[in-house]
């Protein structure tokens, strides 16, 4: 036996017609990006802070290890990159929800310069009623 970490799979199959779409779906704007005709984005969060969440380490037996932690509040990024590393980051202090992904859109979408389109993974504020009802207008 060995001490080892998990590895985390999703807990069920992607669906493969719906996969598939979206490939085709990306090729179609990739091409269009070629051209000059749309930028294309992926948009994705990220949290850093000082304090480890990986609550383990090796130790020896009946001699727990202690380790001192500095806690701090929690920075999210969220951020756009494009294929060609244009970026643009915001910094959240503080939780990260629905609201706070509207206003970040609403800002980033205020200063593009031609039609662009922006690659969302499955966080479930991506798939919020309040969040697909903003993206809508």
């Amino acid at each position: 036996m060995s001490y080892t970490r998990v590895k985390k799979i999703p807990p069920k199959k992607p669906n493969k017609e719906l996969y598939a779409k979206i490939v085709k779906k990306i090729t179609t704007y990739r091409k269009l990006e070629e051209k000059a005709n749309i930028d294309i984005f992926s948009f994705d969060e990220s949290g850093f802070s000082t304090t480890s969440n990986i609550p383990y380490l090796w130790s020896e037996i009946n001699n727990t290890t202690k380790v001192k932690t500095l806690t701090s509040k929690r920075i999210n990024v969220l951020g756009f990159l494009s294929r060609n590393n244009k970026l643009k980051s915001y910094i959240a202090n503080g939780r990260v929800d629905s609201d706070k992904v509207i206003e970040v859109f609403d800002d980033f979408t205020s200063n593009l310069e031609k039609q662009s389109v922006v690659i969302l993974d499955n966080a479930s504020f991506h798939k919020s009623k309040k969040f697909k009802a903003h993206i809508e207008k």
